[in-house]
């Protein structure tokens, strides 16, 4: 089952990826979970992101998938 909500670790990540502020929305893409579409405001005006979580041990899958 898919959290109901992205790690608010996984959040203040993001921001500082891309140098926002806050977040503004996050909305489940597949099945109200993971990947997560993300929707932020910079010094700038706004953006956005897909941030895809998986779980512990999941490195490898994801890698194969990037690849892919």
């Amino acid at each position: 089952m898919a959290p109901a909500e992205l790690d608010h670790r996984a959040q203040q990540w993001l921001l500082a990826q891309v140098g926002a502020q806050r977040v503004v929305s996050v909305t489940g893409l597949r099945a109200g979970g993971s990947p997560w579409l993300v929707q932020y405001e910079t010094s700038d005006g706004a953006g956005s992101a897909v941030v895809r979580v998986g779980e512990p041990g999941a490195a490898g899958e994801q890698d194969r998938e990037v690849r892919g």
